[in-house]
């Protein structure tokens, strides 16, 4: 059944979809950077720039047992990526449908006074992020252009360090770790392997039975990070 509020935001939605096709934008790569709080539609051939927006994350889903996360439970995101707490939603749930993904998502989005929310997908999870001030891009905007993932990760490191909560440790470094060997963003990058490696070695990790040796194995990782960033 389609909630009231689902109808609403599909008018929304409705609206961003008819901007980007004023744009010719509708086929165009997405791009993100939670540190600037910026998102990108660009042309995949030219990388050019045709809509911008200002972003923060809402929450994130995970595909594999449906837990949901609310941007400030999550402490792998820097405090200026994510919105502020919405009073009376619930910032942990598990066992969602995506549709119920979508409808405690907009919940959070109405709190924040979203404009408009975009689905981030990858293999593993979905990342629902609320969109401001949607506008074309001038001819001064410069394409986006990937850095270094190495704060992210090492964000996302500690957070799984300090959980307490072995199994859901797991879910999420299964999940994380996924994201990074997909990551299509540095996809051609100088840090394309060396992410693909801590991903893969990660999701390795996620499969241990032995909550000890995993936290062995997130402190390696963690050193390493540190390394790459040194």
């Amino acid at each position: 059944m389609t909630s009231e509020r689902m109808a609403r935001w599909q008018t929304r939605q409705g609206i961003l979809q008819a901007i980007l096709r004023a744009h010719g934008a509708i086929d165009h790569d997405f791009r993100v950077d939670l540190g600037l709080g910026r998102f990108w539609w660009q042309d995949p051939r030219t990388g050019q720039p045709s809509v911008v927006a200002k972003t923060r994350v809402l929450c994130s889903w995970a595909r594999s047992n449906g837990s949901l996360l609310a941007a400030w439970e999550n402490r792998s995101l820097p405090e200026s990526a994510a919105v502020r707490p919405v009073p009376g939603v619930e910032p942990r749930l598990s066992g969602l449908s995506e549709n119920e993904a979508w409808d405690h998502a907009l919940a959070i989005a109405d709190g924040a006074k979203a404009e408009f929310v975009y689905r981030a997908p990858n293999a593993q999870m979905l990342i629902f992020l609320g969109l401001w001030q949607v506008a074309s891009a001038g001819p001064e905007e410069a394409p986006f252009e990937p850095g270094p993932p190495w704060q992210h990760t090492r964000a996302v490191l500690d957070a799984l360090a300090g959980m307490t909560d072995g199994e859901q440790l797991r879910v999420l470094a299964r999940n994380y770790g996924q994201s990074w060997v997909e990551d299509h963003v540095r996809k051609g990058t100088r840090w394309q392997k060396q992410l693909q490696a801590l991903g893969e070695r990660l999701v390795i990790l996620s499969t241990i039975r032995d909550d000890a040796a995993v936290r062995d194995g997130i402190d390696a990782l963690r050193a390493e990070v540190a390394r790459l960033e040194s």
